[in-house]
């Protein structure tokens, strides 16, 4: 795989053979040739970051001197102005943890009961894609799909776009998840508003069915943004 550009992802697990499974799935990674920084414990794991400066971290939640969330307290103290993104990785799949992790900063969260090198692949590939200064030139334009039945909502959604001014925007829309669906396969958008109530089925069942579909076609997920008028923690973790 050549003309991959380098980064470093800074583990930090006190579990050697997870480190092993971290870093042979990585090394499976299309888009970037990873070197690997290894810590046990969260002490090493500050000295690390301090003196590395790594492109992404990956994070146990349960350490031997702390736990995941006061880790990423301490990293953030330490360097506020700079967004190293953090997957935090556990065995503890509670959507309690789950959301306390994002809400605390961690770009990701992986159950390692779950985890392969599919998922974690491609949660450290979009990670380092979040860093300002590791991205790419924005697109002229990106296409933005709002799936939604409240035309009130879509219009409020892309006025809000269109007043950020620091993209392009255009969009098209559908207000069931059928004609979510046939919109997706004609417009190929880059991302996706869709609403967690529609008419014909959930958000979490259109997702499910454009995962299937895009797979049976061997083709990436585009970037999905759900909204919903319910705050459930349960909700915002399955989706």
């Amino acid at each position: 795989m050549p003309n991959r550009p380098a980064a470093t992802v800074l583990i930090v697990e006190d579990s050697a053979s997870d480190r092993e499974s971290f870093k042979r799935h990585l090394q499976r990674n299309n888009e970037y040739a990873f070197r690997f920084v290894e810590a046990s414990c969260g002490e090493e794991g500050l000295a690390a970051y301090r003196q590395l400066k790594p492109d992404c971290v990956l994070l146990d939640y349960s350490l031997p001197d702390t736990d995941g969330l006061q880790f990423l307290s301490s990293i953030q103290a330490t360097s506020p102005a700079r967004k190293v993104p953090v997957v935090m990785l556990t065995g503890q799949g509670t959507s309690s943890v789950a959301v306390e992790a994002i809400r605390s900063g961690a770009v990701d969260y992986l159950v390692k009961s779950k985890l392969n090198a599919d998922s974690l692949n491609a949660a450290v590939t979009s990670a380092i894609g979040t860093r300002a200064d590791r991205a790419e030139p924005p697109k002229p334009c990106y296409h933005v799909l709002i799936i939604d039945d409240s035309a009130t909502d879509a219009e409020r959604y892309r006025r809000l776009l269109k007043d950020t001014g620091r993209e392009r925007f255009e969009f098209s829309e559908a207000q069931t998840g059928a004609d979510g669906l046939e919109a997706f396969d004609r417009h190929r958008p880059d991302c996706v508003l869709l609403d967690y109530n529609l008419p014909d089925f959930d958000g979490l069942e259109f997702l499910q069915t454009l995962a299937e579909e895009q797979g049976r076609k061997s083709q990436p997920m585009p970037v999905i943004v759900m909204l919903t008028g319910q705050g459930s923690e349960a909700v915002a973790v399955e989706a």
